[in-house]
């Protein structure tokens, strides 16, 4: 009997792993394309930012961009999740995408987005919770080794 029991609680916690893998699989299938991009209007306004006014961006390049940046965020979030799952922690930190990054071999990015991330909590240490992209990576630009 104590047997019988403990294979169908087995049996329910299988189920219930089967369910939410389906459940993923079942969301991720009705999500449409741009529902897993960046929006295209930010991507534009990124993009339009360092170049002059008078210049234009063409509309394959700003698709190219957003896709190519969602794929980016995906990979690093992915790596980032794995990190914490292997540490058995549930919250992903600015730490974990950096050290994502370096596994995966891209240490430029790793190193400017942990430069990003000093000045970022010093700004919300100095009462500045909402500090501005454009500064900290004109303090970053300037060669501003820490």
């Amino acid at each position: 009997m104590e047997q019988n029991k403990t294979n169908m609680k087995h049996n329910r916690n299988n189920k219930n792993e089967e369910s939410s893998e389906d459940m993923d699989e079942t969301y991720l299938a009705n999500l449409k394309t741009t529902d897993r991009l960046l929006p295209i209007a930010n991507i534009s306004k990124i993009m339009k930012n360092p170049i002059p006014k008078v210049a234009k961006v063409a509309k394959d390049a700003k698709e190219l961009m957003q896709k190519s940046a969602s794929e980016f965020i995906a990979v690093v979030t992915c790596m980032a999740k794995e990190i914490c799952e292997s540490e058995n922690r549930k919250t992903l930190t600015g730490d974990d995408l950096i050290r994502a990054m370096e596994q995966l071999g891209m240490p430029y990015y790793a190193e400017l987005t942990r430069k990003y991330f000093v000045k970022y909590k010093e700004g919300i240490k100095n009462g500045r919770p909402r500090a501005r992209h454009n500064s900290l990576i004109e303090s970053i630009d300037g060669n501003d080794d820490d």
